[in-house]
């Protein structure tokens, strides 16, 4: 995934004291996070990191925060999200899923471009819309140089 769904959640003011001890350089937030989208939702199906406290990360820990209450009011806690992991209730946006070549490297997070990417339009945790977007190389000549923009190629709306 070229983001990071667990990023809303813990920049929450309640969350504040959510905050992962580094793994390594490459890994600046702290944590790895596995997402799956099962019967049009979202989760997140595991979750591997140390707190700044020490403690590891868990679901627990990431809810803990919240009422019962709460949570039942936004439907985590409701049969019906359940599946393999935490129902992510609180992601709305777009999910970017980088695949296929590497066109262009960059040595900043998510800023490689690849050949295609797969945009997840979700709402609460609901996936609502998805596309493709696929991306090919400018033609060069031979004196070019193919330090450039990428060109963007066909858009395929797959579904709302």
């Amino acid at each position: 995934m070229s983001c990071e769904p667990l990023g809303t959640w813990l920049w929450r003011r309640k969350n504040k004291g959510l905050r992962f001890q580094r793994m390594s350089s490459a890994c600046r937030r702290g944590y790895e996070a596995e997402w799956e989208i099962h019967k049009g939702r979202l989760y997140m199906s595991s979750i591997t990191g140390t707190l700044s406290d020490g403690s590891p990360a868990t679901f627990a820990s990431m809810f803990a925060n919240y009422s019962k209450q709460y949570l039942d009011s936004v439907g985590a806690n409701d049969p019906a999200n359940a599946g393999p992991g935490a129902f992510a209730f609180w992601v709305t946006g777009v999910l970017s899923c980088s695949f296929g070549k590497l066109l262009k490297y960059e040595h900043a997070g998510y800023a490689s471009i690849r050949e295609g990417e797969l945009h997840l339009r979700m709402k609460d945790g609901f996936l609502i819309g998805t596309r493709i977007v696929h991306r090919e190389l400018p033609i060069a000549g031979p004196d070019d140089e193919l330090d450039c923009d990428l060109s963007f190629g066909d858009e395929v709306d797959i579904g709302e």
